[in-house]
């Protein structure tokens, strides 16, 4: 039986690997350590940072998520061809609705379409804070995150238009 840990996930940094889009949507951060005494980070900074050396000269210490906001919802969702294969595309969301049922906070993480995940939330935080949620404003999240697409992975789970669609879809 294979198994693998959250550490292991994140110095691997392999895109298709399913935990750090839901922690980066949660707003975790991380403290490594090395010769040089401990830091944290965000997770989302150590996702594009290339000079932690995370694996080599330190070693992750803790991963610290916030308690979320009372009435927040979260969704991850993944798709992938079959039960226990890596995604095409995966994403997780991290809302909060105000009195009105409008959209308050979103935080839109995309995950297994590039080398990197893809924070959406910014884009669809200026589309969406203060709307209800709709069909129509839900065709606009799909169009959004597809379009932050820029250089999409290409292989086994799905080709490179593929994935550019699929991180709308999901």
């Amino acid at each position: 039986h294979c198994r693998g840990s959250i550490g292991g996930n994140f110095v691997a940094m392999l895109p298709l690997y399913d935990i750090v889009p839901p922690l980066i949507a949660l707003g975790a951060d991380v403290e490594i350590a090395g010769a040089s005494g401990k830091r944290t980070l965000s997770l989302a900074a150590l996702v594009h940072d290339t000079s932690h050396g995370l694996g080599s000269s330190t070693v992750l210490t803790r991963v610290r998520v916030p308690r979320q906001p009372a009435g927040a919802g979260w969704s991850y969702q993944k798709l992938k061809a079959t039960d226990g294969s890596y995604g095409s595309a995966n994403a997780a969301a991290l809302v909060s609705l105000d009195a009105k049922g409008a959209i308050a906070s979103m935080s839109v993480v995309i995950g297994a379409v590039s080398e990197r995940p893809i924070d959406a939330s910014d884009a669809l935080a200026r589309l969406l804070v203060g709307q209800v949620l709709d069909a129509p404003s839900a065709l606009q999240v799909e169009r959004v995150c597809s379009s932050l697409v820029t250089q999409p992975l290409a292989d086994q789970q799905g080709g490179a238009e593929y994935r550019v669609a699929m991180a709308g879809v999901i």
